[in-house]
């Protein structure tokens, strides 16, 4: 068993043995991969061990996340001609310091899902179009962020108005 504040010791498996290998992050940490003889991205793995393996298991410490994140202008009133409300574009900024992607997801406030993305780059600019092609219409939205690297997820409200 391994986190990501240890070092476990190498210990003498005998050939055909079944292991089970664990992997469990510290607070402050999170799991990001096995490599060498398992290439895995499950934090719990198992195998048959038949010859000598060298198995290397990744943490990162965790960045910021999301928590640091700005979805603006909120409200969001498209092509208004004022910068403080939306210049025809909601900014989507990650502040993290994680490398993303970033998944973005809106949905109105009955749960159908209008507009999805995976963002490469922070920030991220919307135009206010629905995956139809169509612009979405005055209500409230439901935002969700998703930072695929890490899990990191960070929801909020926002506000547009024609």
């Amino acid at each position: 068993q391994l986190n990501g504040d240890s070092y476990y010791q190498p210990r003498t498996i005998i050939t055909g043995e079944t292991v089970q290998f664990r992997a469990e992050p510290a607070d402050g940490w999170y799991f990001n991969g096995w490599t060498g003889d398992l290439i895995s991205s499950d934090t719990v793995v198992q195998m048959t061990v038949d010859t000598d393996l060298l198995i290397v298991v990744h943490f990162r410490k965790s960045g910021r996340g999301l928590e640091n994140a700005v979805v603006g202008p909120n409200p969001f009133r498209p092509h208004d001609g004022r910068a403080a409300t939306g210049e025809g574009y909601v900014i989507f900024e990650f502040n993290s310091i994680d490398p993303g992607p970033y998944d973005i997801e809106l949905y109105t406030i009955t749960g159908t899902r209008v507009f999805s993305t995976r963002a490469q780059s922070d920030p991220y600019h919307w135009d206010g179009r629905a995956n139809s092609g169509h612009m979405v219409s005055s209500g409230y939205y439901i935002y969700r962020i998703e930072e695929r690297s890490t899990g990191d997820i960070k929801t909020g409200k926002l506000a547009i108005i024609r």
